[in-house]
Parts: structure tokens; C-alpha cells; sequence
């Protein structure tokens, strides 16, 4: 929602419908969680994306925030337009990238990216209840034994406390 308040004026302003002008928003958003784009990172590219609508186009430090925050992008576009991944990344790099280029491409990629995000979703949930299922089982026996419980409280709050970072070490490893 947060996307598409920041954006649908200007969407609008540039010929989308209030359909269209959702979808765009959703598919963003969706790229966000498929890309395992950070917080820091998504809100970056927010304000370069706000800019591009604004100016038509994305200039080159904008199109390197978006690119890093959604590299996927990149052959969004490329499939868009009928180009190849690397003109689009090389047409970013020389401010040749226009809005319309992005929305479009964000228009086109809504259900792919909406499938990746959605599939995410769904295997983390997954494993978040094996984590929990798992957990409840280990404290429990832990506690029997050993008295335990406020060791793995403590382990979970400092978890809690440091989640951005885990999850990026977890990412990280992942793809590697």
C-alpha cells in the first residue's frame, strides 16, 4: 500500500489507469520480496523510482540504486522492449532509461513476480512453523534437563534483535 500511496499520482499523471497504476505498485513490491531486496535498500530505490516519475526519466545514480535493489528488473525491461538484458543495463548506466520503461516492464512482469513473491512467501511460512514445532520440541526436552528456558529465551531475543543481518548472512549463504 505503502508503494502505491507514493506513487499513484504520479503513475496517473502519466496516462495509467487506477488499475494499471496498482499493478505497477504490486509488481514492485513484489519484485522487493523476490530480489530479497533489504529495507534500506527498497526505500532507496522508492525515492529514485519517485524521482523517475517525476522526470520522465531515471538517470544513471537512480538506475544503479534501482538495479541493485531489483537486478531482475534489468530483464524486465529487456523483455519489454525486445532488447537484450545487457542493452538495458548498458542504456541505465548512460541515463537512457525512462520511466514509461520501467512501468511497462513492471506492468508485464506483475504475474511473475507476483508468483516468485507469493512462492517465498510461502516456504518461509513453512519454515517458520518447522522452527516453531521444532523449538517448542527443544525447550521443552531442554528445560526437563537442564532448566534451560531462559538460555534459549535470551538466544531468541538477541535473533530477534539482529534478524536484518541473519537474514542477509542466511541469503548470502544460500546463493552461494
Amino acid at each position: 500500500a505503502e508503494i502505491f500511496i507514493g506513487t499513484s499520482d504520479n503513475l496517473r499523471s502519466l496516462g495509467f489507469s487506477l488499475d494499471e497504476s496498482l499493478d505497477i505498485a504490486d509488481s514492485l513490491s513484489f519484485a522487493f520480496v523476490k530480489n530479497a531486496t533489504s529495507a534500506e535498500q527498497a526505500r532507496n530505490a522508492l525515492r529514485q523510482y519517485d524521482v523517475a516519475l517525476n522526470k520522465g526519466k531515471v538517470d544513471m545514480m537512480g538506475w544503479q540504486v534501482i538495479n541493485n535493489a531489483v537486478p531482475t528488473l534489468a530483464k524486465d525491461i529487456a523483455d519489454s522492449l525486445g532488447v537484450t538484458t545487457q542493452e538495458v543495463l548498458n542504456m541505465g548506466i548512460a541515463s537512457e532509461s525512462t520511466a514509461t520503461m520501467l512501468n511497462d516492464a513492471l506492468l508485464k512482469s506483475f504475474d511473475s513476480n507476483k508468483e516468485a513473491a507469493t512462492g517465498m512467501a510461502t516456504s518461509i511460512e513453512d519454515a517458520f512453523v518447522k522452527l516453531r514445532n521444532n523449538l517448542s520440541i527443544f525447550v521443552g526436552e531442554a528445560n526437563k534437563t537442564a532448566g534451560a528456558t531462559d538460555l534459549v529465551a535470551s538466544a531468541i531475543d538477541a535473533v530477534s534483535e539482529n534478524i536484518e543481518e541473519l537474514a542477509t548472512i542466511m541469503i548470502a549463504v544460500g546463493a552461494g
